[in-house]
């Protein structure tokens, strides 16, 4: 249940995975996007450094493409 809702998350910050938007090269715009993610989480202990390594993970293993 929490990684669909992670996934629903990053599918939601279109920044963050369509490289045709010009957000995705904006590095604020990306930022925001994480910082929007951890609170939306409501985990307090769930970082942005945590949620790039689970995009990586996540791509790694294929569930999201890269």
């Amino acid at each position: 249940m929490l990684k669909v809702h992670f996934l629903g998350l990053y599918q939601k910050h279109d920044c963050l995975w369509n490289h045709k938007l010009e957000t995705y090269k904006n590095k604020d715009a990306r930022e925001n996007a994480l910082q929007n993610i951890v609170k939306e989480m409501e985990m307090n202990d769930f970082t942005t450094t945590e949620i790039k390594n689970k995009i990586k993970t996540f791509k790694l293993r294929g569930v999201l493409l890269a």
